[in-house]
């Protein structure tokens, strides 16, 4: 379902404030390095790390343990996982013996992950988007070998 006339990061005429909610495909590995990935894959990543890099731009910030490929968000509009997933899933079950056979791979697994940033609000509405997945959806994550990762924050109005 999508409202566009709702921003993320806006108040909610009905109290909180609007989440920010983005699904993307991720895959990790200990053998596979992300150029290979992305060779295989045959669609650019957004992000990628590579083992022994850091995260982020701290000198202090934690160094990766995994070789990292992260690709493309769904559908910015949607206010619901289901909505961002199937369009993803458009991307990808072209893809399906590749994305199947790069899972094959010694330490390497797959998720769809979904993150969903909320500002809590002052008058104690926080307000999230739908999360469920129809089981058709499931079933064709599952086809592809990937997991299902949510990563909800929710941060005070002050630290938005």
């Amino acid at each position: 379902m999508t409202d566009p006339g709702w921003v993320p990061g806006a108040r909610d005429p009905r109290g909180g404030y609007v989440p920010e909610i983005r699904a993307w495909l991720s895959i990790r590995s200990k053998t596979v390095t992300p150029e290979e990935m992305t060779r295989r894959l045959e669609l650019e990543p957004e992000r990628t790390l590579a083992i022994g890099q850091r995260i982020g731009d701290r000198p202090t910030a934690p160094v990766a343990t995994w070789h990292i490929w992260s690709g493309m968000p769904g559908d910015g509009d949607a206010w619901d996982a289901e909505t961002h997933i199937v369009s993803l899933l458009r991307i990808w079950e072209p893809r399906a013996d590749a994305i199947r056979e790069l899972l094959a791979e010694p330490e390497t697994d797959g998720s769809v992950v979904v993150g969903v940033h909320v500002i809590e609000g002052d008058d104690d509405v926080c307000n999230t988007p739908a999360m469920g997945l129809a089981a058709s959806t499931m079933a064709r994550l599952a086809a592809l070998g990937l997991m299902y990762d949510l990563d909800v924050n929710v941060l005070a109005p002050d630290d938005a």
